[in-house]
């Protein structure tokens, strides 16, 4: 009986921990990224005669990151969850419809696809909470900080364009451990933009400031010892408020996109796995 009862009690830590594990063993990852995309842009210009003009560019994009989660303990306290990530995209855009001069309004035909190239990277410190039968269920609000450096190749209506802008964000990371090596996850925040700049026709421009709301699903599998596979998608917003009083450069009003993003990595050093 004694034999029984010692038995049944480690079954139950030992579930217990195997539940507990999952998601902190999916919050405990250093992996490289491959993401598809197709980003789009409502772009907007003052003409000579101080009229709002409205175009629009969208096209492809892929993207290689690398993203770094971990767990630590500070002072003595655990829950901390923190997330870094950073990708280079490479994509073409071309005007939707007939795009028109920022300086005149006259239609203009022909632009042809013009390269784009981003670099962005995102860091979010959370603390977070197990909850549910076996701690199988995870709560994590959070405070991320981003910033996008984009360059714009020129077109027949503008010249070649370079961006940042800096954005702080508030959000929550809802976990669940479905099955063994299995974890569903959902994360959605809302931001402002903390500062933006642009570089066109020489001129320096900071578009006005609005919300940034994003949300995201993933699912992770742990597929051996220490590897994960993730896939993730995503929606990104950004708005901007009206445009300066420059006249004919092409200011953002809204840019959107649409993110397929896989991730391949491991709980232990990514380059003793890559190089091992």
């Amino acid at each position: 009986m004694k034999r029984t009862l010692a038995f049944l009690v480690t079954a139950g830590l030992a579930a217990t921990a195997a539940a507990d594990e999952g998601i902190h063993e999916a919050n405990n990852l250093e992996a490289l990224t491959l993401a598809v995309s197709h980003p789009s842009t409502d772009l907007q210009s003052r003409d000579s005669a101080d009229a709002q003009l409205a175009n629009r560019v969208t096209g492809p994009q892929i993207a290689f990151g690398y993203v770094r989660s971990r767990t630590p303990t500070v002072l003595g306290v655990s829950g901390f969850c923190t997330r870094f990530e950073m990708a280079l995209g490479l994509g073409r855009q071309d005007f939707s419809g007939t795009a028109l001069d920022p300086s005149s309004g006259a239609p203009v035909a022909g632009t042809g696809p013009f390269n784009v190239q981003t670099l962005t990277a995102r860091g979010r410190l959370g603390y977070g909470w197990e909850f549910g039968p076996q701690g199988r269920f995870a709560l994590t609000p959070y405070l991320a900080l981003g910033q996008q450096i984009s360059h714009r190749g020129a077109t027949v209506v503008s010249g070649s364009t370079t961006g940042l802008q800096n954005a702080v964000e508030f959000g929550l990371l809802a976990q669940a451990s479905l099955a063994s090596g299995w974890v569903l996850g959902a994360e959605a925040g809302a931001g402002h933009t903390l500062g933006a700049w642009q570089v066109d026709n020489h001129n320096v421009i900071e578009p006005a400031a609005r919300l940034v709301p994003a949300a995201s699903v993933f699912v992770d599998h742990r597929t051996d010892a220490d590897s994960h596979e993730r896939i993730v998608l995503r929606r990104d917003v950004a708005r901007f408020g009206d445009p300066a009083q420059s006249t004919g450069s092409l200011e953002p009003r809204r840019q959107s996109a649409f993110t397929i993003q896989l991730e391949f990595g491991t709980e232990g050093n990514l380059l003793e796995a890559l190089f091992h």
